[in-house]
């Protein structure tokens, strides 16, 4: 196994428990004394980052929505692509399985490929049926292994590439049938320089300084909110003949116990009540000059891009109204569209019998800037029609030609690409 492997990972420790001062070592690099490093390197790390970093949970996220918008659809895969009621694909696409709706389950595998670059799908079949699928789950890729043969260079199937899967589940194993399963995978590559390439990476690799720059804000914010760091000295400015008097531990004792109820939250004291004679240090630094917010939002606008998602629709800058809805026309038209249509191919090959000869597809249609873009584009095919057709009347233009400025495929035989004659209409002309 490669230090890095995707799909092999998983660790005894459970990542969402906060060890010791709150830091999980596991998942935290120590840099020098007091720098921690957020690492991103296999499943549970890219899992961890997506519940601890509030704005790359809240970008995958919109993006499922984004995806959950769009109309799922059964269609030929001939070109008429007429619509299909085929009652067990169509039962199966809107009740997965006995907890999810539609909705739910492609929203959490489009989350689930978000995070961690791929999402395997596990048919489940009854008993002596093996071709009928009754339900179909989501396995979390964190709680997944699966194991390479490692001669995919020579083999055509995936059982000869992938083989021996398993779902770490309730401190045990569950072995899976490789017939029973399939993968819907990212748009990008795999990185290693082992079997595990075939696998993509998840986006979040190379944003493992953006992430820890978000966290490590945050937790600083919340540390001055709550604890107010190391903000000054307080020592002794009492003096004899021989020079400043130090506080003895008692004293330092009993003033830190003081200066702990100091605060401007709950019960916390306001004022600081001593006898001793101190003197302050100031040592802190104002909030603004850390310019930990101005940093945050570099951060999210490096995770935004990596996602492929408007950063003007995040609502961190002022955005007026037309840059916003030309924003949300980008993201379905250079991201969620073309995203959609490769991870719904894959559904398709994963899920139905090619021998069907139907395919599952996002129709995003209904999405308000796109409706406006139909629009656009019927009153511009509606000008063309126009032309060409004065065009063709007069003999200029075949059918086919027709179709070309119209962006369509040509079609097979001698009428679509006969020019319409003049002659006969011209010499009645001239007979009257």
């Amino acid at each position: 196994m490669a230090w890095y492997n995707p799909a092999s990972w998983f660790r005894d420790i459970d990542p969402f428990i906060h060890k010791g001062n709150g830091i999980n070592s596991e998942y935290f690099i120590p840099l020098g004394a007091e720098d921690f490093f957020f690492a991103l390197d296999n499943e549970r790390d890219y899992m961890r980052a997506y519940v601890e970093c509030a704005p790359l949970k809240s970008i995958i996220k919109r993006r499922a929505s984004a995806f959950s918008s769009g109309v799922i659809e059964v269609v030929k895969t001939t070109p008429s692509e007429n619509y299909v009621k085929d009652p067990d694909i169509l039962n199966l696409l809107n009740n997965p399985n006995p907890i999810q709706t539609q909705t739910q389950f492609f929203a959490q595998q489009n989350t689930y490929i978000d995070i961690h670059g791929y999402c395997p799908v596990l048919k489940v079949s009854p008993t002596g049926f093996p071709d009928v699928t009754k339900t179909i789950w989501n396995i979390p890729p964190w709680l997944f292994e699966i194991d390479y043969t490692g001669k995919w260079l020579k083999q055509n199937t995936i059982e000869d590439i992938f083989t021996n899967y398993r779902l770490n589940w309730n401190k045990g194993q569950i072995s899976l049938n490789s017939k029973d399963l399939f993968f819907i995978f990212d748009d990008i590559i795999g990185t290693q320089d082992d079997s595990a390439l075939l696998l993509p990476d998840s986006r979040m690799r190379g944003l493992e300084y953006n992430v820890s720059n978000i966290i490590g804000a945050n937790k600083s914010r919340n540390t001055l909110i709550n604890k107010r760091g190391a903000i000054g000295i307080l020592s002794n400015d009492s003096k004899d003949s021989v020079g400043a008097l130090p506080l003895d531990p008692k004293e330092k004792e009993e003033l830190q116990s003081d200066f702990k109820r100091y605060g401007l939250t709950g019960q916390q004291w306001q004022v600081i009540v001593t006898n001793a004679n101190l003197k302050w240090q100031q040592m802190s630094v104002p909030v603004k000059d850390l310019m930990l917010l101005e940093g945050v939002e570099a951060d999210i606008k490096e995770l935004a891009r990596a996602y492929g998602y408007p950063v003007e629709m995040l609502g961190i800058t002022e955005v007026k109204y037309e840059n916003k809805k030309y924003s949300k026309k980008e993201l379905y038209s250079d991201t969620i569209i073309p995203e959609g249509k490769s991870r719904m191919e894959q559904f398709t090959k994963g899920l139905i019998n090619p021998e069907k000869k139907v395919k599952i597809q996002y129709n995003f249609d209904a999405i308000d800037v796109l409706q406006e873009e139909k629009l656009l584009q019927y009153k511009a095919e509606e000008q063309i029609n126009i032309v060409c057709q004065q065009q063709y009347d007069a003999g200029l233009i075949t059918l086919n030609d027709w179709r070309i400025k119209l962006g369509y495929d040509t079609l097979e035989g001698e009428e679509f690409n006969t020019y319409k004659s003049t002659q006969t209409e011209t010499q009645q002309a001239l007979t009257v």
